[in-house]
């Protein structure tokens, strides 16, 4: 029984520390799990990404969608936003609002540290820090 619920333990600990955002000073924002769903610091259900991009809110209802190569919609379907391989985001006017480093580190436009994103698609992590 012990090495079930050391196994679990290190599974959940992977789950909040693998996929989670946090901010500038390392506090848990939330995490998305293997699912995609999204969850805030308390595990409360607050949306989900589906597989074909599309992204919802807790009641299941469509708030945006993230298209190939990394374009963000609204719900209407016009143009938010983008996220380039590179990592620069930036809105529906190509302004900089800011990057995801390879690493996971989310900056704004000037530089400053606004969180960590670590083990999400950088199109998820996008959406969570700018478009949300």
């Amino acid at each position: 029984m012990k090495p079930f619920i050391t196994l679990f333990l290190l599974v959940f600990a992977h789950l909040l520390w693998g996929q989670s955002c946090r901010d500038a000073s390392g506090i848990l924002l939330g995490y998305v799990d293997e699912k995609g769903t999204i969850r805030d610091a308390s595990g409360t259900i607050t949306g989900w990404f589906d597989r074909d991009g599309i992204i919802r809110d807790k009641s299941g209802v469509r708030v945006a969608e993230i298209d190939p190569p990394g374009i963000f919609r609204n719900a209407s379907g016009v143009r938010i936003g983008e996220v380039s391989t590179a990592g620069q985001i930036a809105d529906h006017h190509g302004s900089i609002l800011g990057r995801i480093q390879e690493d996971g580190i989310v900056r704004n436009r000037s530089g400053v540290l606004i969180g960590y994103a670590k083990g999400i698609e950088r199109e998820r992590v996008a959406y969570l820090y700018f478009f949300r």
